[in-house]
């Protein structure tokens, strides 16, 4: 199901950020459900959740429509790379970069994870390539 994974290399003393390609032949769950669990991997400075803080857009890429959305905050991510619950290492000062593009054959996710500044960096770079997404008939 991961297609494939990058790194976005790290600006300004920052770590790296992944990026990693996943796709699901027939269907990988409704757009928003898969928002909505990138989400709670989030959380606000204060503890409470990133809803309101969400830039969010929609676009119509070669015919294809491609959810694209950025979020701040601290980084739950799972202790475990296998799990989806249980315990996780908080990283402040995170973001997510991701864009889901829907296409007849099932969805395609590309999700980012980084500390702000090296995402905040590669966004524009980021935004190109969602835009460049194409499907081979």
């Amino acid at each position: 199901m991961r297609k494939d994974q990058f790194s976005f290399p790290g600006v300004e003393g920052a770590e790296e950020a992944e990026l990693a390609v996943f796709f699901f032949p027939g269907s990988g769950g409704t757009v928003e459900a898969n928002l909505n669990r990138w989400y709670g991997q989030f959380k606000r400075p204060d503890g409470s959740p990133v809803e309101g803080h969400i830039e969010s857009k929609k676009l119509n890429v070669h015919g294809i429509p491609v959810t694209i959305v950025y979020v701040t905050g601290t980084y739950l991510k799972s202790a475990s790379p296998m799990m989806m619950s249980g315990p996780v290492n908080e990283l402040p000062e995170y973001a997510l970069m991701a864009a889901i593009a829907e296409t007849s054959n099932g969805p395609w996710f590309f999700k980012a994870t980084g500390p702000q500044k090296t995402i905040d960096h590669w966004r524009p770079s980021f935004e190109k390539f969602v835009r460049s997404f194409d499907v081979k008939k």
